[in-house]
């Protein structure tokens, strides 16, 4: 009995230790499946952070320790950056050319001061003699040594009909082009030869002449008959064909069906979609369809069919904002290297060469301020006049507006031109400049 008892005990002690051993294993298994439950949770926010970052530029935050970190940038935010570094570029060009002009201007101030000047009116440095005896020799120049390049790349001048050769089988080329069907001419692609190809030849602004569409009715409602291109013209000989071509144009299209209108109070016709005939003309000249006036839109279409776009675009004012946004950011050329060229060529020129090189460096100031909108001075300066009459030019000066009067303006022009003072009436835009005063109006000094 005793011996039964031991071994249930054993049995029971075993299986307890047993169960003993089992339940650490058991918890550990429990706490293992929870941590993988977080571990996964956080690589699924890591990879969520990380796609964003992808999908969002970020940009680098220096903190107040010293250390960066990750800040990601709006739309909003990218678009001032970029608006600030076109405007920053906008503000450098400007100081750049606006520097480029003082080097002019310093420059050619200093030249004007070793000018002869007499009662005002500046004398000229290189005579007409000295100008036409300059151009002759350059011309001399240029000439032999395109004969000397021509002998010295084939002997028998057969560079020279290999060259005329290419041309005429250009020419040969597009003109095969342009008569292919489909052609990009054809097309209106605005390649091959259609680059070559003048207002003439395109027809003016509808892209077409109407000679080349005989079989083109158009109706006129001044005595409601219809007309082809033949059939105009006959009604307006003497004419030239390009006038015509213009009045034809104006004149609407043949409806494709007509009916009559059966309800009383309206136009006795009607078109294919049952609107009415009547027609009412434009400013210019133009037909319209209905009794209101054509929208503003509806007019350049029939007007200008090729650029009515723009055309539209400039009439409602969108041209006008785009150039004011356009300016607002306009970078301006850097004249840096050629103001260089100028000076360099200048000094190792000689008096003719000087005297091109100084008008050069007077165009290149004066474009540059029209393009900063510089006003130039009506007090003081010089200013470069030219008198001009119903002949033509009469008379050209390099003057001083603070010094020469009217009076003495009128008197060298009589000198050189000989017309009296006395029938003299000299006009700057459309005032007239009085004797007793300097020539004032002029623009001067910049």
């Amino acid at each position: 009995m005793k011996g039964l008892i031991s071994i249930v005990l054993v049995a029971l002690l075993s299986k307890c230790a047993e169960g003993a051993e089992g339940a650490p294993g058991s918890i550990m298994r429990k706490e293992s499946s929870k941590t993988q439950k977080k571990t996964a949770a956080i690589m699924t926010r890591r990879e969520k952070e990380d796609k964003e970052q992808r999908q969002e530029p970020a940009s680098l935050t220096e903190t107040s320790a010293g250390a960066y970190m990750l800040t990601e940038v709006s739309d909003e935010d990218r678009a001032n950056a970029t608006v600030m570094t076109r405007l920053r570029a906008h503000a450098t060009s400007m100081a750049q050319m606006r520097h480029n002009f003082r080097d002019l201007d310093q420059m050619i101030t200093e030249l004007e001061h070793q000018d002869v000047v007499i009662d005002g009116f500046v004398q000229d440095r290189v005579s007409m003699d000295e100008r036409v005896r300059y151009l002759r020799k350059a011309q001399t120049t240029k000439s032999n040594m395109e004969v000397e390049g021509l002998s010295k790349h084939n002997r028998t001048g057969k560079r020279k009909a290999h060259i005329d050769e290419e041309n005429a089988n250009f020419g040969k080329w597009a003109k095969e082009d342009n008569a292919k069907p489909g052609s990009l001419v054809e097309g209106g692609l605005g390649g091959g030869a259609d680059m070559f190809k003048s207002d003439k030849d395109l027809g003016g602004l509808s892209g077409f002449w109407a000679e080349d569409r005989p079989h083109q009715l158009r109706l006129d409602p001044s005595n409601m008959k219809v007309y082809s291109f033949g059939t105009f013209k006959l009604r307006h000989p003497g004419i030239h064909n390009w006038v015509i071509d213009g009045l034809f144009k104006k004149l609407p299209l043949v409806p494709k069906s007509v009916s009559r209108n059966t309800q009383p109070g309206g136009a006795q016709l009607l078109d294919e979609s049952g609107k009415e005939l009547v027609f009412h003309k434009n400013k210019k000249g133009y037909w319209f369809q209905g009794r209101k006036p054509s929208s503003a839109k509806t007019e350049l279409q029939k007007m200008y069919p090729q650029n009515w776009q723009s055309m539209l675009e400039t009439a409602n004012g969108v041209t006008a904002k785009r150039e004011a946004a356009q300016a607002r950011f306009k970078v301006y050329a850097n004249l840096t290297e050629s103001v260089l060229d100028d000076m360099e060529s200048f000094m190792a020129g000689g008096r003719m060469a000087k005297e091109n090189n100084r008008e050069a460096m007077e165009g290149t100031r004066a474009n540059i301020a029209a393009e900063l909108g510089l006003k130039a001075k009506r007090s003081r300066g010089r200013s470069c006049l030219r008198v001009e009459g119903a002949t033509g030019t009469l008379a050209g000066f390099n003057l001083e507006i603070q010094t020469v009067s009217v009076l003495a303006l009128k008197q060298a022009v009589a000198k050189v031109s000989k017309v009296p003072v006395e029938t003299q009436s000299l006009y700057y835009g459309i005032n007239e400049m009085e004797d007793d005063k300097k020539a004032q109006l002029l623009h001067g000094q910049w």
